[in-house]
């Protein structure tokens, strides 16, 4: 090689590795900006912030995020893809031409190709960088998906924990106090089928004072009269005159504090009062009971909880790859955001 050339080598690497434009030496044209390389995979400035402009215009909801925590995401988040990309190159893991095309038109939506290709010029977005974007979008969520599957033929889910998990559910169904997120969320996906199948069919007493419900729950417990009669002649409270039936409920419907009371009653079982303020007090009647099936929801939990366990194996191999890699960020706020990840 010439000395000319060596030289001019050596201008050129040094304003990359320095984070210094360059300058060509026959165009004139400014080489753009090196801020973060991954395992010598190089990402500039001006790739860096059309990915920021794609997120902004396809993913993101506009109040969610500010623009620092954007930058953040992004920046994960294409550092994620590219170890991804170099995992699928391993496996053979390609993109099809036509899933690409697939997604490009779900983003194009009802515009023809020359109102999206007007669209992303107004946005600053070239066709072939958000074409470049989903690309390896698509790559890394085949790789994920290959992975999850590998990873799910080792984890074992044990009866115990199914177990375990459905007497938490039921706990916090009943109103008892349950800090578990997986619990959480789980009622959270399913629970409309959970109130369907977890109901009580409640009759209900109210009147003034302790000594008169007291007193009310004496005759029913003796057996003066039943529950229903005895709402009709002394409860003050909502369906009195049908004697006191409040129909079927699901036990997220009730209060918390009455919810862990009837939520483990027997059918025809009679609370004590129960003392709603300084003047009232109220009695319950579970006339029956439907509850969820360990059997119906076994299978169900198992999945959750496979999924869970996937999830966290997934993050952990993720964090290994980043962790194994040779991840160079050079811009001075991205590194301080990297760290912070």
């Amino acid at each position: 090689m010439r000395k000319i050339e060596k030289l001019f080598l050596i201008f050129v690497l040094t304003g990359l590795l320095l984070k210094t434009p360059v300058w060509g030496l026959s165009s004139g044209e400014i080489i753009d900006e090196v801020i973060f390389s991954v395992n010598g995979k190089i990402f500039t400035r001006k790739d860096f912030e059309e990915n920021v402009r794609i997120f902004k215009e396809f993913y993101l909801d506009k109040k969610s995020l500010s623009e620092e925590n954007i930058k953040e995401v992004v920046l994960k988040k294409t550092i994620d893809e590219i170890l991804l990309e170099e995992q699928a190159e391993r496996e053979d893991i390609k993109v099809l031409p036509e899933e690409l095309e697939r997604a490009l038109k779900a983003l194009r939506g009802k515009l023809t190709e020359e109102m999206f290709l007007n669209r992303l010029k107004e946005k600053g977005i070239t066709y072939d960088g958000l074409k470049r974007k989903i690309e390896r979008e698509i790559l890394a969520e085949k790789m994920m998906k290959w992975k999850a599957e590998r990873i799910k033929e080792e984890i074992e889910i044990k009866e115990d924990e199914i177990k375990d998990f459905f007497a938490l559910l039921k706990q916090y169904i009943y109103g008892e106090k349950v800090e578990n997120e997986d619990i959480i969320n789980f009622y959270e996906i399913y629970s409309r089928q959970i109130d369907q199948e977890e109901k009580v069919w409640l009759l209900q007493i109210v009147v003034e004072g302790k000594q008169r419900a007291e007193k009310v729950l004496q005759n029913i417990e003796e057996g003066k009269e039943n529950f229903s009669e005895a709402a009709k002649r002394f409860s003050i409270g909502p369906a009195a005159e049908k004697g006191g039936d409040l129909g079927w409920l699901s036990l997220t419907q009730i209060q918390k504090p009455l919810r862990s009371i009837v939520g483990k009653m027997r059918e025809g079982e009679v609370t004590s009062p129960i003392k709603i303020n300084e003047k009232y007090y109220r009695i319950l009647q579970v006339k029956a009971h439907k509850s969820l099936s360990f059997e119906k929801w076994e299978d169900k939990i198992k999945i959750y909880l496979l999924n869970r366990k996937t999830i966290q194996e997934l993050d952990r191999w993720l964090k290994k790859l980043e962790q194994e890699s040779f991840i160079q960020i050079i811009e001075k706020d991205l590194k301080e955001k990297w760290k912070s990840l």
